[in-house]
């Protein structure tokens, strides 16, 4: 067959659309923690809501966190390598959920927690007080966290004045590949893959329309030891930001796939090397994959 420029484009692989869900699955609230672990995402709600999303046939189950205190706070989600699910009920408390909602365990910390996420089977964190040149994120087993070290990778940066340090040195990590995470400042344009020892650094596939300069990442899950999915706002976009285009990355080759999405996605709820679920704004599912 005569391979032209046409029917070679048509045979190159390509990310398509393939199925959606309706509308509302998902509660349409302030999603302050996402973790995945065993097949499943949790999602964990501002309004107090644990949402369970199985990987496999798209069930959704949303409980009612039980066992708060007036004065909790709710912030972060970690589901570990043993299942346990751990979250901050306060910046100076870690609290376990188990899979009905209810808080079964609370740990205090020596120092205050502003960002929670997993690596492996220990908490990665980000605490006060940030400082300029140092480790952004550690690590500690949940119950033993005076026990924690540095977790390579960000480091915080310098700001020109005081109040403005926390703001600058936001950080955000998207699904793990075993021990592998990435991580990235908000308003960076590129992010962190590290597993403890080692680290990377990986400059966001480009897009049209640009990228919004604010909050240009939006989620970043890995599949492999060099591929990611990684999902981009634009400029103008909606506030807060969603998702607007998805990228498939090939790290060391600099190979992208890319899709405009519609409806615009929140967060990745879980990624192969072939597929991705998404839960988008209109609290739908939807499933992207790659084509030959």
């Amino acid at each position: 067959m005569l391979i032209t420029a046409a029917n070679f484009a048509a045979a190159a692989p390509q990310l398509r659309l393939t199925r959606a869900s309706a509308p509302g699955l998902v509660p349409d609230a302030l999603i302050v923690g996402r973790a995945t672990c065993r097949g499943t995402t949790w999602l964990l709600t501002e309004t107090g809501k644990l949402v369970e999303v199985a990987d496999a046939d798209w069930t959704v189950t949303v409980r009612s966190i039980r066992g708060l205190r007036s004065s909790d706070n709710i912030w972060g989600l970690a589901c570990l390598s043993d299942g346990t699910l751990w979250t901050l009920s306060s910046p100076g408390t870690v609290a376990r959920l188990d899979r009905s909602g209810e808080i079964v365990e609370r740990i205090r910390v020596p120092l205050p927690r502003v960002a929670l996420f997993a690596a492996g089977d220990r908490l990665l964190f980000q605490q006060l007080p940030i400082l300029p040149n140092v480790a952004a994120l550690a690590t500690s087993p949940p119950r033993q966290p005076a026990t924690s070290r540095a977790w390579p990778g960000l480091v915080g940066r310098d700001a020109k004045r005081r109040e403005d340090q926390i703001a600058r040195n936001l950080v955000n990590c998207g699904l793990p590949r075993g021990l592998s995470v990435p991580c990235w400042f908000v308003d960076d344009p590129s992010f962190t893959i590290s597993d403890g020892a080692s680290v990377s650094t990986v400059a966001s596939p480009t897009g049209t329309p640009p990228a919004d300069r604010a909050a240009p990442i939006r989620d970043v899950a890995l599949t492999s030891a060099d591929r990611y999915w990684l999902l981009a706002t634009s400029a103008g976009g909606p506030v807060p930001p969603a998702g607007t285009r998805l990228f498939r990355g090939h790290e060391r080759s600099g190979e992208q796939l890319s899709l405009k999405l519609a409806p615009l996605a929140r967060l990745m709820l879980s990624a192969t090397e072939s597929r991705c679920l998404l839960l988008t704004v209109t609290g739908s599912i939807m499933e992207v994959v790659v084509q030959p």
